[in-house]
């Protein structure tokens, strides 16, 4: 039935609740109500399938109403003719690991728009390294035209119209 026997003080300060409150509930009723229709019986019924442990991440409701994402390690202690006795979880706070997660893919994410801005100066410097040493060997103006329009078109793909320039 999902009773709470013994609880200790750090998952107490972890919910916000007293002992003797803890005490009362199910662990179902600790449960977000979206999460409360499967409860925990796809977790039980694999340890009675014979896995003794395992570990799953669970959303847990605080006795403020506040949900917090948590690990919990749940693992089925039996008798010895190994019918079911009771069974033991570890709650631990995720809420860090999850801010942690986020600021991670957020680092990601800016370090891959970085890496893909980082190219394409490269990419440019590459280009007009290229163009000034084919503008270097032109011997007259009109030679510059090709290089140019073709160079243009790759260092501004993006870009379309004209280029316009004085002939000095």
């Amino acid at each position: 039935d999902y009773s709470i026997h013994q609880v200790n003080r750090a998952l107490c300060n972890l919910l916000g609740y007293g002992e003797s409150d803890l005490l009362k509930k199910k662990f179902t009723d600790l449960l977000p109500e979206d999460s409360r229709q499967f409860g925990l019986d796809p977790l039980v019924r694999l340890l009675s399938e014979g896995v003794g442990h395992l570990e799953a991440e669970v959303d847990i409701l605080c006795s403020d109403g506040k949900v917090i994402p948590s690990h919990i390690n749940l693992s089925q202690i039996s008798e010895d003719n190994g019918a079911s006795y009771f069974y033991v979880a570890q709650i631990q706070d995720g809420s860090i690991r999850k801010q942690y997660e986020l600021e991670l893919r957020t680092t990601n994410d800016l370090l891959k728009r970085r890496f893909d801005e980082l190219a394409t100066v490269n990419n440019e410097i590459a280009l007009l390294n290229e163009m000034s040493s084919i503008l270097q060997s032109c011997t007259a103006c009109a030679e510059a035209y090709e290089p140019i329009q073709r160079f243009a078109s790759q260092l501004f793909p993006k870009t379309s119209g004209n280029l316009y320039f004085d002939i000095a």
